[in-house]
C-alpha cells in the first residue's frame, strides 16, 4: 500500500497545486489596468464562483474544468487499492460497471425513461473513471499482446459509432444535448483505443511522440490557461480554418514549453511530471 499512498498523494498535491494557480489572474497587466485590487477581485470571483454549486465541485473538480480527471483519477486508485488489498477483483469490476451505469442513468440518459435527474455532474468521482482504471488493471495483468491490434481497432470503430448513434438517439427521442461527456460506446472506443497502444504494433514507433511521453501531464493540467489567454485572438479571427489549426498548434506548444521549463526546476518539476 505504500507506493499507492505516494502515488495518490502526488495526485493530490498536483491538484490542489494547479487548483490554486487557476485562481489566480492569468491576464495580470489587463486585471491591474481596470483597479489596483483587480487580481484580489479575480481571485476572490473566482472562488465565489466555484463554490455557487456547492463544495462538491471544488472537491470533485477543482477551479478549473479540466482538474476532474486528476481526483477521478485519485479516487479510483484509492477504491482500487482497497479492493485489490483484499484480493476483491471480481467485486471491483461489478462496482466499477454499476458506479458507469448510474453515471449514465444520471447524465446522458437522464431523460430517458432509465434515467433520474439530480444536481451532480457524474462525470466527477470514480462514476466515469472507475472502469477505466480497473479495465486497465486488468490489461495489465495480461500484458501487452500484439494480436490485441485487430480486436483494438474493430472495438473503436464499434465505440465511435455507438458513441455518435447514442447522442443522435438521445438527441431525436427526448431533446437531450449532444454535448455530453461519455455514452455507453465511449467505454468500447476507450478499450479498442487501449488495446491498439498495447498491441505494441509498429505503426506506432514514433520517437516524436514518444518524446512528449513525459511531458503530457504537464500539458495536460496547463493548456487551459493558454487557452484563456489566447482567447482575445481566438475571437478575432474566429472561423479562419488557418487560425483554427494554428490555435490548437499554438496551445500545445505553449503548454509543452512551460512544461518543459517547470520541469527543469526541482521545486515546479513536482506540478508537471
Amino acid at each position: 500500500m505504500q507506493p499507492t499512498l505516494k502515488v495518490m498523494k502526488r495526485i493530490a498535491f498536483i491538484f490542489i497545486a494547479w487548483s490554486l494557480i487557476y485562481l489566480l489572474p492569468l491576464n495580470l497587466v489587463e486585471t491591474l489596468s481596470v483597479a489596483p485590487l483587480g487580481p484580489i477581485t479575480v481571485m476572490y470571483q473566482g472562488l465565489i464562483t466555484v463554490f455557487k454549486d456547492g463544495p462538491w465541485d471544488l472537491i470533485l473538480g477543482g477551479t478549473k474544468v479540466h482538474l476532474w480527471y486528476l481526483m477521478s483519477l485519485l479516487l479510483s486508485l484509492a477504491i482500487s487499492a482497497v479492493f485489490l488489498r483484499f484480493q476483491l477483483r471480481i467485486p471491483l469490476l461489478v462496482l466499477a460497471v454499476i458506479l458507469f451505469a448510474i453515471g449514465l442513468a444520471g447524465k446522458a440518459y437522464r431523460d430517458t425513461p432509465l434515467g433520474f435527474i439530480v444536481a451532480f455532474n457524474f462525470r466527477d468521482g470514480p462514476f466515469f473513471s472507475l472502469i477505466f482504471f480497473v479495465t486497465g488493471y486488468f490489461l495489465q495483468r495480461r500484458g501487452p499482446n500484439d494480436k490485441w491490434l485487430v480486436p483494438g481497432i474493430f472495438l473503436t470503430v464499434l465505440g465511435l459509432i455507438m458513441h455518435f448513434t447514442e447522442l443522435i438517439a438521445l438527441h431525436r427521442f427526448w431533446g437531450t444535448s449532444m454535448l455530453q461527456d461519455y455514452v455507453l460506446g465511449t467505454y468500447f472506443m476507450g478499450l479498442g483505443v487501449a488495446l491498439v497502444s498495447l498491441s505494441n504494433t509498429k505503426y506506432l514507433n514514433l520517437p516524436l511522440i514518444t518524446y512528449f511521453g513525459p511531458f503530457v501531464l504537464g500539458i495536460y493540467v496547463s493548456h487551459l490557461g493558454f487557452l484563456t489567454l489566447l482567447k482575445p485572438l481566438n475571437r478575432k479571427y474566429a472561423g479562419n480554418w488557418i487560425w483554427d489549426i494554428t490555435y490548437i498548434l499554438l496551445v500545445f506548444f505553449l503548454s509543452y514549453l512551460l512544461t518543459f521549463l517547470l520541469s527543469k526546476f526541482r521545486l515546479t518539476r513536482k506540478i508537471v511530471i
